[in-house]
């Protein structure tokens, strides 16, 4: 029941600082293209957050920061359920009752800030690295992929996908591997930092 409070919270009009003066104004000024008529310092810093903003409000709805906060919140819960079941750590559904009782999370969910999705990612990630003793070289390659966009998204994952990588070259004794895991997040890397 309170989830769904959460979640009709998501649906109210937006009134969060930052989403108002910039998130969401400047996707909202690249749909009317009038992006480049006012330049101001908060444009200098434009993510994927905007670009995904402008997309949506092509959709008329403006909504979707907090919509997918509020999907990454189910997904906080079924793998704090996934991580109690199957390694015996973390406080399962517990955890989403000590979460929904931050105030900056409560602000975070409502606000039009792209956040929770990469916030997930690596601290997820980072878990699972650690817990899980057979990964295959298949998904550290979708971890470590995961991790750039993290990066690209925010800047500051940057010490996370370090811990990522650290984490995930303890374990290849074969220099081969390292050297294939290097190549192939080099190949990531391309692909998300090459169009901006």
């Amino acid at each position: 029941i309170i989830i769904f409070f959460f979640y009709l919270h998501i649906l109210l009009p937006v009134s969060d600082e930052d989403a108002i003066r910039y998130h969401l104004e400047i996707g909202r000024k690249i749909h009317q293209n009038t992006f480049y008529n006012n330049v101001w310092f908060d444009y200098i810093t434009i993510s994927s957050e905007e670009f995904l903003n402008s997309f949506f409000l092509n959709l008329e709805f403006e909504n979707i920061s907090g919509v997918s906060n509020f999907i990454f919140l189910i997904f906080i819960l079924i793998s704090n359920i996934y991580f109690l079941d199957k390694y015996k750590v973390g406080s399962g559904f517990s955890s989403i009752i000590i979460l929904l009782s931050s105030p900056y999370f409560f602000q975070l969910l409502s606000s039009q800030k792209f956040y929770l999705f990469p916030c997930y990612i690596v601290t997820y990630s980072v878990v699972y690295l650690f817990l899980e003793k057979k990964i295959t070289l298949s998904f550290k390659i979708i971890i470590i992929t995961l991790n750039l966009f993290c990066v690209v998204t925010k800047p500051i994952f940057l010490p996370y996908f370090g811990i990522v990588i650290f984490l995930i070259f303890k374990e290849p004794k074969e220099l081969s591997q390292k050297l294939k895991i290097i190549f192939l997040s080099f190949v990531g890397f391309l692909v998300f930092y090459f169009p901006i």
